[in-house]
């Protein structure tokens, strides 16, 4: 697992879920911040500009995070969040959890003339708009 600073990941295991349950401080994810630098250098990331709810948007893709994100000042510019049934801990670096207790839903990503529908969760970003996760991922049956 990368733990260099700039990445993100995300990691949410079954066995881990039951634990979860009784141990609520722990962790269910990580974040970790990324610069425009480093997608190209990485196997599993990829980056570009494509329309999210119509407006050009700076995007990751990132095979390491098992979640999609959004930036909270992008968020606010789409629509108005829903609350999730649970909270999800984020962990970022330095080992600080972050409670994401918010999501937007049905976001519309344009993809080169494709629209793909996703629930984004908010957080904070500091280069990208949007992270793209497994979770997108798998439900569109991608790869980089």
């Amino acid at each position: 697992m990368c733990r260099e600073e700039g990445h993100m990941k995300v990691e949410r295991h079954q066995a881990e879920k039951l634990t979860l349950e009784i141990l609520p401080a722990k962790p269910k994810g990580r974040n970790y911040q990324m610069t425009l630098n480093k997608p190209n250098e990485e196997t599993d990331i990829a980056s570009g500009t494509f329309l999210v709810n119509q407006i050009p948007t700076k995007i990751l893709f990132d095979l390491g995070a098992d979640q999609s994100f959004i930036s909270y000042e992008f968020g606010r510019k789409l629509k108005l969040p829903r609350r999730l049934n649970s909270p999800m801990m984020v962990e970022v670096a330095g080992g600080r959890s972050v409670s994401v207790s918010n999501k937007l839903e049905s976001v519309t990503i344009n993809l080169n003339g494709n629209e793909f529908h996703k629930d984004l969760l908010p957080f904070a970003l500091n280069v990208f708009d949007v992270i793209l996760g497994m979770d997108w991922f798998g439900e569109n049956l991608a790869d980089i």
